[in-house]
């Protein structure tokens, strides 16, 4: 997947991820991120997730862009619907609700989450865990026989944060 940022780029700290970055792994910070970092899982970047209030908006959004999607999934447990969209640097899931019970609705503005890739999810869980956190399931769910994800709680910076395990990347430490 490559670098996903310049060394030293700086990091919002309104994100509340971290004050700088360091190669493609995040350092100090506040919250769930930088708990991870503290007890020495690192992580960085993965995707931004996107929530559009149509698959028409979604489709427009994604020529306006210039995207294309590698896939389309529907999250049933969610009730929602994504469009994952890798692009330069940096990919974009535009996030569609299918019906008024998405879990989707509790963020209805345009950030819906910040994907963050960890290289083990069952590390970043445990720390996280141990750290006072709450994930939003027990256990991972695994998307396109790919992806193992879960959404930290609780929502504290007015969108979520995914922790991604890609079972494809080269990415080690």
């Amino acid at each position: 997947m490559g670098e996903m940022f310049d060394t030293g780029t700086a990091c919002p700290d309104a994100i509340g991820i971290g004050a700088a970055a360091s190669e493609t792994v995040l350092g100090a910070g506040d919250g769930a991120a930088a708990a991870l970092f503290a007890h020495g899982v690192p992580y960085r970047f993965h995707h931004l997730g996107v929530r559009v209030p149509s698959d028409r908006a979604a489709r427009r959004v994604m020529r306006d862009l210039g995207l294309t999607a590698a896939w389309v999934n529907d999250l049933d447990d969610h009730a929602c619907r994504c469009h994952f969209c890798p692009g330069p640097g940096l990919a974009i899931e535009l996030v569609v609700p299918l019906s008024e019970a998405s879990s989707t609705n509790a963020i209805p503005h345009a950030l819906h989450h910040v994907g963050i890739e960890v290289p083990r999810m069952l590390d970043a869980q445990r720390v996280l865990g141990e750290s006072g956190y709450e994930l939003t399931g027990e256990r991972p769910l695994m998307i396109v026989d790919r992806y193992l994800v879960n959404f930290v709680r609780p929502l504290r910076l007015g969108f979520l944060l995914e922790l991604v395990e890609d079972r494809e990347s080269s990415w080690a430490w």
